[in-house]
């Protein structure tokens, strides 16, 4: 009979131990998202973009009932660039979020290298209370 309680035990206790590592693992949820430009953004979020667009940001900024998060890439010296949005995924610990700059067409900017752009993107959800982690591309 001990023997048969010592196995139950051990069983109990794997089913136990195994439920509890699965409840520290993340779990991702359906992301829905919306690329933004100007004039879907409030006017303080469009005041900081000039602020800082001329260097590499990443940032959030809530208002409302939204989440906007930003990933820009600074000046450069072309007129072809684009950011994508690699992957945009929510767990039950954090956003996360990998964008990457592209160059559509022909490779090179304007003559004289001067600075034409200041590729960034603004993605929009829901509000959500979970930190943004911003992934390499």
């Amino acid at each position: 009979m001990r023997r048969y309680f010592c196995a139950f035990f051990l069983v109990f206790m794997i089913c136990i131990l195994s439920g509890c590592i699965r409840k520290n693992q993340e779990e991702e949820t359906d992301a829905e998202y919306a690329v933004c430009d100007n004039t879907m953004l409030p006017t303080e979020l469009v005041e900081i973009i000039e602020e800082k667009k001329e260097k590499p940001f990443t940032f959030s900024f809530v208002s409302g009932n939204y989440m906007y998060i930003l990933v820009g890439y600074g000046e450069h010296a072309a007129n072809n660039l684009r950011v994508v949005v690699e992957d945009f995924r929510t767990t039950n610990k954090a956003i996360y979020i990998r964008t990457n700059l592209k160059s559509e067409g022909n490779e090179g900017g304007l003559e004289g290298g001067e600075p034409s752009m200041f590729p960034y993107i603004v993605i929009r959800c829901e509000k959500l209370a979970l930190p943004v982690v911003f992934e390499e591309s």
